[in-house]
């Protein structure tokens, strides 16, 4: 869903609540839907989503899309699941309470000044949807392994994760390493000019990005953060409270067993990737800017877990845009 800059918060958690009312409403009326498939493709449509013999998902890259056994799909998943480190079982759906503990902090927060009314009911979660595990096969790697993803539309955190993400952003987008997208990327290699011959140009990967974050670690950046921006109405520890529900009351189902994340980021969620990306800021900053090898480094730019360095193994770059000006004199 987009979000336009100069929106606040609070006017973004509104626009959120109306536009999660007109999807409910037009769930129970059909005059708005118009069927763009004939009789025979839509008999067959309906005939493969009752083939519960087949699971059918979109690769996670490339735009395919991949037919599993579901025996096989079940397999793959419940042995992800089975492991105690990240997911624990629950013997029932915890949606109800997980809303009531969201509900009693906001209660809380509103009582003692540190949210307003108008906001607090609006981050207010109720009849909330269950959020539901699938894994999205990753057919351009051996053996065809799955990305886990967790459907958070019209849960009980889905309002608050938009409401936080809206401070977090900003935290992210402020990054040294931060590009928006491919096309930013390309202008600031344009940007760079021409580099020394002896550079060399890497690319790095952050292994499972997600799953090494230690969410108390994680939180006490993000308010380390905030509190630096100067963040005052909300405050920064009102809303680490909040991101702390969303990250931790991550219950989700799958092929009708409950369960509950102890460890890892919380996925899908909005709040997730900038909770990731100001946490690689912390990292970046302690082991990549502050170190003597930041010296040897032209650019360093960084989309999530994709990381692209220009170096000069020689000199430092400083030093050889200083070599260069005197040479020119």
């Amino acid at each position: 869903m987009y979000y336009r800059q100069s929106r606040g918060p609070s006017l973004n958690s509104y626009v959120t609540k109306l536009r999660q009312d007109i999807r409910e409403r037009l769930a129970y009326s059909h005059r708005f839907q118009r069927d763009n498939l004939n009789k025979r493709e839509r008999v067959a449509l309906k005939r493969l989503s009752n083939n519960k013999a087949i699971i059918i998902k979109p690769a996670d890259k490339g735009g395919a899309t991949a037919i599993l056994n579901t025996g096989y799909y079940i397999t793959k998943a419940m042995r992800r699941l089975n492991d105690e480190e990240y997911c624990k079982r629950v013997e029932e759906d915890q949606t109800l309470q997980h809303e009531q503990l969201i509900n009693q902090l906001i209660s809380d927060l509103i009582n003692d000044g540190d949210l307003d009314m108008d906001t607090g009911q609006l981050l207010r979660p109720a009849n909330s949807r269950t959020p539901i595990f699938y894994m999205l096969p990753k057919v351009h790697k051996p053996n065809n392994p799955g990305r886990p993803v967790i459907s958070s539309i019209n849960s009980h955190t889905e309002k608050l994760s938009a409401y936080v993400d809206e401070f977090l952003r900003p935290l992210a987008q402020a990054l040294l390493s931060h590009i928006r997208d491919t096309t930013d990327f390309i202008i600031r290699l344009k940007n760079l000019g021409r580099v020394p011959e002896n550079s060399i140009l890497a690319t790095l990967d952050v292994s499972s990005l997600y799953t090494n974050i230690d969410t108390d670690d994680g939180l006490a950046i993000i308010e380390e953060e905030l509190t630096k921006t100067g963040q005052t109405q909300p405050s920064a520890k009102t809303l680490t409270c909040l991101l702390e529900k969303v990250l931790k009351l991550n219950k989700f189902a799958f092929d009708n067993h409950n369960f509950i994340q102890v460890k890892d980021t919380a996925r899908g969620t909005r709040a997730a990737p900038n909770f990731a990306n100001v946490y690689m800021g912390r990292f970046e900053d302690t082991f990549v800017y502050r170190t003597e090898w930041y010296h040897y480094i032209i650019d360093w730019v960084r989309f999530m877990d994709d990381i692209f360095s220009t170096n000069n193994t020689r000199m430092s770059h400083r030093q050889a845009v200083l070599d260069e000006a005197r040479e020119s004199l």
